[in-house]
């Protein structure tokens, strides 16, 4: 029993106290992601790894600002009508509120929808800024039908008038990318 208190409570809605956790460390974490009262998730992630870091700026490691990282973490959808309002909840749930130094990065990165031959998207990380978008660098996104794109750095919007829209530069120009475009027809 204590053990899946462990796993459930980086995850609760009751508060965010762990975040402020001078170290943690969760293995295996799965959270379905629920909307209001509904029977079935609307989404699933899942973090093989929660730990405490810190920050880096080029090589350095900078001890005064803390990161919570979850390493290999995928965020798997289950019903893409529900997509938005998904992802607004998980944003929302691990965005570090204003007056703490510590932010949330993800380490190798995934995003899948409901079918194996829909697209995804992974990047090799993903900060989880604000509650309304996440920065993801040096990643791939694969459309069903298309060659991948791979981009170096790029927003997902999660929150608010373009959620669910990937927006990144390629060699061709600034390139949009709503996720519904990763649905296999």
């Amino acid at each position: 029993m204590a053990l899946l208190t462990a796993l459930a409570l980086p995850f609760s809605t009751s508060g965010q106290n762990w975040l402020q956790d001078t170290h943690i460390e969760i293995y295996h974490a799965v959270a379905p992601v629920y909307l209001n009262f509904e029977p079935e998730p609307a989404a699933i992630f899942r973090v093989d790894h929660i730990f405490s870091d810190y920050q880096t700026r080029g090589f350095f490691r900078i001890g005064a600002l803390p990161v919570l990282v979850l390493d290999k973490a995928t965020l798997e959808l289950k019903d893409f009508s529900r997509l938005t309002n998904a992802l607004s909840q998980l944003g929302a749930r691990l965005t570090v509120k204003k007056g703490l130094k510590k932010a949330v990065e993800a380490r190798t990165f995934r995003l899948c929808l409901p079918a194996k031959e829909d697209g995804w998207v992974c990047a090799r990380l993903a900060r989880l800024e604000t509650a309304t978008e996440w920065r993801l660098q040096d990643g791939t996104v694969q459309r069903p039908g298309y060659e991948p794109v791979s981009f170096r750095t790029a927003t997902l919007a999660i929150a608010g008038p373009h959620a669910g829209e990937l927006v990144f530069q390629t060699h061709a120009g600034l390139s949009r990318f709503p996720l519904s475009s990763l649905l296999s027809k």
